[in-house]
């Protein structure tokens, strides 16, 4: 019993002092993938069975160096510039079980890129993620703490072709309920979003999120879902932003096929703003995440995504995005394996911009392939290479990009 009152007051330690700034936009899939009566388990890429234990807690850690070579670091559609990028990613990950049979579980997941360019010193980056979770088994289902602290200034993904410095965090707070054919899942999220620079302050925001997912057992191993969530936006600096929106959605999750797992959710959002002049989001969403094991060696993995993200370009409270990737990992002879990337996002915006009087619409496409060859238990070696291409109807956010990247990862 002692022990149980001071492993929860250093996890209350953990998420009080990494929960003050998690990163993204709120994404419900996150949530109901990781579903399992059992609990949530982090740190799946790092779960090596050659772990450091001391004591009661198991230690797994890995450092991968790397260099890159990026041809147009501002992502600008003229007068590229191309540099160096050295980059140290170090991961540590730790799980302390503990109760009866250990069947309960305090994790924490601390993730670095840190990144150095050769010419372009002013362009050095510094980005950290650390995940905390706090996991009880129950008799009939789970109840977990989960917290993610993320501070970068990634320009992957964003609208931002600059360094924009953020802190987000994500907090979630889950119950899941297991009885006979039916499963429940409950979640209450709560996300906040805030820009180093005073130029963005009217950006910060924090978003709160209700989720009920309940499942039923179709097949043995296939569930049917229906979901509902609630959000509720919240700018700190312009309140005109403030939103709500509620979302359904109906779906399948499990063994689709015969070598074929995945989530499939099909439904409507109806988002609304504070300010009637702003657009509103009245529209289906869908997702979908399959991975097929065709063979011993050959794996695909497809995510289709059709949601909306707040956005930050100019007048425009939000962005409808439409992506879908598709990526192949392959074992090609012994240690040697390759994997292939390609991607596409489609971004439309509601609003024409202020200093561009039309509706943005940009495709992003992103291909890439890279071997990798694992040298002992504990190095693997990589070389890859990406070719990212913007392709919008406003000229200056018009953008190619090519990288080759090598590296060099021991892991303990």
């Amino acid at each position: 019993m002692k022990f149980t009152k001071s492993l929860l007051l250093s996890a209350a330690a953990v998420f009080f002092f990494s929960g003050f700034a998690l990163a993204g936009v709120f994404e419900t899939q996150i949530i109901s993938e990781d579903f399992q009566p059992e609990g949530i388990v982090l740190g799946q890429d790092l779960n090596k069975e050659n772990a450091i234990n001391l004591g009661q807690a198991r230690f797994k850690a890995a450092v991968t160096a790397s260099e890159r070579y990026d041809s147009n670091i501002f992502l600008t559609p003229n007068s590229t510039r191309s540099d160096f990028i050295s980059e140290l990613n170090p991961q540590v990950f730790m799980d302390l079980p503990f109760g009866i049979d250990e069947r309960h579980n305090f994790q924490v997941l601390y993730d670095a890129r840190l990144g150095s360019y050769a010419d372009h010193t002013n362009q050095n980056y510094q980005d950290q993620e650390l995940t905390g979770l706090l996991n009880f088994k129950l008799p009939f289902g789970y109840f977990a703490l989960r917290n993610f602290l993320n501070k970068t200034s990634d320009r992957a993904g964003t609208e931002f072709t600059s360094l924009i410095r953020r802190t987000e965090n994500q907090a979630d707070a889950l119950f899941g309920i297991e009885f006979n054919k039916l499963a429940n899942e409950f979640d209450y999220t709560h996300y906040t979003r805030h820009f180093n620079s005073r130029d963005y302050i009217n950006y910060n925001y924090r978003e709160d999120v209700g989720t009920s997912t309940t499942y039923y057992q179709l097949f043995p191993k296939t569930k049917a879902l229906f979901e509902y969530n609630y959000g509720k936006i919240d700018y700190t600096t312009d309140n005109s932003r403030d939103g709500y929106f509620n979302q359904y959605r109906v779906g399948l999750k499990g063994d689709l096929t015969g070598k074929t797992i995945g989530i499939v959710k099909l439904g409507y959002q109806d988002r609304e703003y504070k300010t009637g002049e702003r657009q509103a989001f009245n529209h289906f969403v869908a997702e979908l995440g399959l991975i097929s094991q065709l063979s011993e060696r050959t794996k695909v993995t497809c995510k289709f995504l059709d949601t909306v993200m707040e956005s930050t370009y100019e007048n425009n409270n939000y962005y409808n995005n439409n992506s879908l990737t598709v990526q192949l990992d392959q074992g090609i002879i012994g240690n040697l394996s390759l994997n292939a990337l390609f991607g596409v996002d489609r971004n439309l915006y509601p609003e024409a911009g202020i200093t561009v009087p039309e509706k943005r619409k940009d495709t992003i496409l992103t291909t890439g392939f890279g071997l990798e060859y694992q040298v002992k238990d504990w190095v693997k070696a990589g070389l890859n290479y990406q070719y990212r291409e913007d392709i919008s109807n406003i000229d200056p956010q018009d953008y190619n990009d090519n990288q080759v990247m090598a590296s060099l990862t021991f892991m303990i």
